[in-house]
């Protein structure tokens, strides 16, 4: 009777014993799981983004890294859920869904990051903008940005295959208790290379890299242009970069002074890069393929065009492109409220974010204001005005 008892205690022991253990070991998979999908999204940013970081790093550039970090929280966030989760349920049809359908999203972020991302961050920070798009989506179809990251789906659809050997591979390594070593570390982080590369070929298929060195091309001819005494057409011949693209502007550059990615056009290969100056100037610089263009006054279209709108004075016919686009009935509306002004208008630009730009002219008196929004670089369109504070 007394050995039975033992022999029942016993089993119950190894029993218990072994479910601690069993616990344990799937306790240490799903952490697997969860490292394992963080170090995969962290692949994919670095391969993605790294390079417009460095380039940002290099310019006074305004309110740059917002997007980028939302978008990085979001993928590596998305990317432990996921391996934490297909590690939970331990299913291989599962866990290669999974990630097929993460990889999918994680195209979608990367080519939101520098339109619908960042424009989301300029209305949280600024409610004047709330509804406007700052930056453009390109127009491309649902299908079309998912096949831009064919790469990354191909990828991470092979490691999702391959994801149950390398967990278990992992735990072998794993310190007392389950603890993530560094050669546990070390066995999970060996494809990731790979991941990099997929990152980096997808976000040179969105062209992000294209804005950022853009920026950077526009720092390097503003710094070393603006005092350069030589000749700037060998200078430019010498280095790669068209110095000349700033001498039509080269009088109004100062020291300090803040870049904005403006307005893009994909298809043309364009990108618009806005500066502000701290003494007030205003310029436009133009990069076509990766080659900086030329940089020209921003100031006309809102200043001498909103003022000639208000006033019903043409500009002087040798001012080329000072009047933007505008519709009848809104150039109309604007001479209405010019009879109101007391002198010519006192255009002040109060804010912008990507070519999105609002601008006050108000009556020398100070008893009427208007509030106008411009949008576009090339051209100018004058979209809507309203009388402020109404």
């Amino acid at each position: 009777m007394v050995m039975a008892a033992a022999r029942t205690m016993n089993g119950r022991i190894e029993s218990s014993l072994r479910k601690d253990e069993e616990d344990q070991r799937a306790r240490s998979y799903r952490r697997l799981g969860l490292l394992n999908g963080l170090l995969i999204g962290l692949a994919l940013v670095l391969g993605v983004w790294v390079q417009q970081i460095v380039n940002l790093a290099a310019v006074p550039a305004a309110a740059s890294y917002g997007s980028i970090l939302l978008a990085v929280g979001l993928i590596v966030a998305l990317g432990g859920i996921i391996g934490w989760g297909t590690a939970s349920i331990g299913r291989g049809w599962v866990t290669t869904l999974a990630w097929m359908v993460g990889s999918m999203v994680f195209t979608l972020l990367i080519s939101f990051q520098s339109n619908r991302l960042r424009t989301f961050l300029v209305w949280l920070s600024d409610r004047r903008f709330w509804g406007r798009l700052v930056y453009p989506p390109p127009d491309a179809r649902l299908g079309g940005l998912i096949l831009a990251g064919f790469f990354i789906i191909l990828v991470l659809t092979f490691l999702a295959i391959l994801q149950d050997y390398r967990l278990e591979n992992g735990q072998q390594y794993l310190g007392r208790k389950g603890r993530i070593t560094a050669s546990a570390l070390i066995r999970l982080s060996l494809p990731l290379p790979i991941v990099v590369i997929a990152g980096l070929v997808t976000g040179n298929a969105f062209g992000g890299a294209n804005s950022t060195l853009a920026m950077k091309m526009v720092y390097e001819a503003i710094e070393i242009g603006r005092t350069y005494e030589g000749d700037l057409n060998e200078l430019s011949l010498e280095r790669g970069i068209n110095y000349s693209a700033i001498r039509g502007v080269r009088e109004q550059l100062g020291d300090g002074y803040t870049l904005i990615m403006g307005d893009s056009d994909p298809m043309m290969l364009t990108t618009y890069v806005v500066v502000h100056f701290d003494n007030g100037a205003w310029i436009t610089c133009r990069i076509i393929a990766d080659q900086l263009s030329f940089c020209y006054d921003a100031w006309p279209p809102y200043t001498i065009g909103l003022s000639s709108l208000i006033s019903g004075d043409p500009p002087d016919e040798d001012c080329h492109g000072c009047l933007p686009v505008v519709d009848d009935e809104l150039a109309q509306w604007l001479q209405q409220q010019g009879q109101r002004f007391s002198g010519p208008p006192v255009i002040t630009r109060l804010a912008q974010h990507g070519s999105q730009v609002l601008m006050q002219a108000e009556s020398p008196d100070g008893a009427m204001a208007i509030d106008c929004w411009f949008e576009g670089a090339s051209p100018v369109r004058l979209v809507s005005c309203s009388v402020s504070n109404e």
